[in-house]
């Protein structure tokens, strides 16, 4: 049996960091991805995918992009990363769970 703690002055885990590091900025911002009007498999699409990652990623202040792509998306998108080499060279791109797994059955 699993004693409930009542009087608990830390709420779990994400609590214990709040107030551990309370100089770390907690910023979130929930919303929708801007919607590209276009086929998902042409190179300008997957092109711009990238530039707004990258616009992104320099407004949050991150070093790198990572993104993830379906299996067809990621293999032109690795293409235009080859092409583009000094362009994209801090992106990370990743092909998503469910093509890794489809690929490993």
């Amino acid at each position: 049996m699993v004693k409930v703690l009542e009087n608990q002055s830390i709420p779990s885990w994400s609590g214990f960091h709040s107030i551990l590091f309370r100089d770390i900025p907690r910023a979130d911002n929930i919303g929708y991805c801007p919607l590209i009007e276009r086929s998902s498999t042409v190179f300008s699409t997957i092109y711009t995918v990238l530039k707004h990652a990258q616009a992104i990623r320099a407004i949050v202040g991150q070093t790198d992009t990572d993104i993830t792509f379906d299996l067809a998306s990621y293999i032109k998108a690795k293409q235009l990363q080859w092409r583009f080499l000094a362009e994209f060279s801090k992106v990370i791109i990743r092909v998503g769970g469910f093509h890794i797994a489809l690929n490993y059955l």
